[in-house]
């Protein structure tokens, strides 16, 4: 998938997602991302999915979840990379 321009904007905060586990990222409705998705009811760190409408979410500690999603694929979820998404989302609570 190419995605060297995407532009990944932190999704709209919201009361139903976990966002100690978790980050949501919008995906212009323009890219077709293909969707089988599955119930996922746990997951690991590191692992990537794709969610209706149009969101990627990234799994960055593990976490007990139930929702349906298409898994598409992983990264290293090292602890520079946890605390950079934290201190991000400090950031944006503070605003």
């Amino acid at each position: 998938m190419g995605i060297s321009d995407w532009k990944l904007p932190i999704y709209e905060r919201d009361d139903d997602a976990d966002y100690d586990l978790m980050q949501y990222y919008d995906v212009s409705s323009r890219y077709d991302i293909p969707s089988d998705p599955e119930t996922v009811t746990s997951e690991k760190a590191g692992e990537v999915y794709y969610s209706d409408p149009n969101r990627i979410v990234l799994f960055y500690r593990d976490a007990e979840i139930t929702g349906e999603y298409t898994r598409i694929g992983t990264f290293d979820a090292t602890d520079d990379f946890v605390a950079a998404v934290e201190e991000k989302q400090n950031d944006n609570i503070s605003k």
